[in-house]
Protein backbone atom coordinates (compact mmCIF):
# COMPACT_ATOMS: atom_id res chain seq x y z
CA UNK A 1 0.00 0.00 0.00
CA UNK A 2 2.97 2.66 1.08
CA UNK A 3 4.62 1.90 -2.48
CA UNK A 4 1.79 2.54 -4.32
CA UNK A 5 2.65 6.29 -3.30
CA UNK A 6 6.32 6.71 -4.52
CA UNK A 7 5.97 10.24 -2.67
CA UNK A 8 5.40 9.16 0.33
CA UNK A 9 8.00 9.73 2.96
CA UNK A 10 7.64 5.86 3.83
CA UNK A 11 8.69 5.24 0.55
CA UNK A 12 11.37 7.71 -0.15
CA UNK A 13 12.72 6.49 3.18
CA UNK A 14 12.73 2.92 1.79
CA UNK A 15 14.58 3.69 -1.12
CA UNK A 16 17.08 5.41 0.88
CA UNK A 17 17.44 2.72 3.23
CA UNK A 18 17.55 0.87 -0.05
CA UNK A 19 20.46 3.03 -1.68
CA UNK A 20 22.76 2.55 1.52
CA UNK A 21 22.61 -0.74 1.59
CA UNK A 22 23.70 -1.44 -2.04
CA UNK A 23 26.75 0.93 -1.20
CA UNK A 24 27.30 -2.01 1.22
CA UNK A 25 26.58 -5.31 -0.89
CA UNK A 26 28.08 -6.56 -3.73
CA UNK A 27 27.02 -6.72 -7.39
CA UNK A 28 26.59 -10.10 -7.34
CA UNK A 29 23.82 -9.94 -4.60
CA UNK A 30 22.37 -6.76 -6.26
CA UNK A 31 22.14 -9.13 -9.55
CA UNK A 32 19.87 -12.08 -7.48
CA UNK A 33 17.27 -9.50 -5.82
CA UNK A 34 14.16 -9.17 -7.77
CA UNK A 35 13.35 -6.20 -9.89
CA UNK A 36 10.95 -4.61 -7.85
CA UNK A 37 13.66 -4.60 -4.98
CA UNK A 38 16.82 -2.85 -6.71
CA UNK A 39 16.99 0.81 -6.61
CA UNK A 40 16.31 2.63 -9.84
Amino acid sequence: AVLAHPDSPAALALRQAARALAGQVSVRTLAHLPDQLTVV
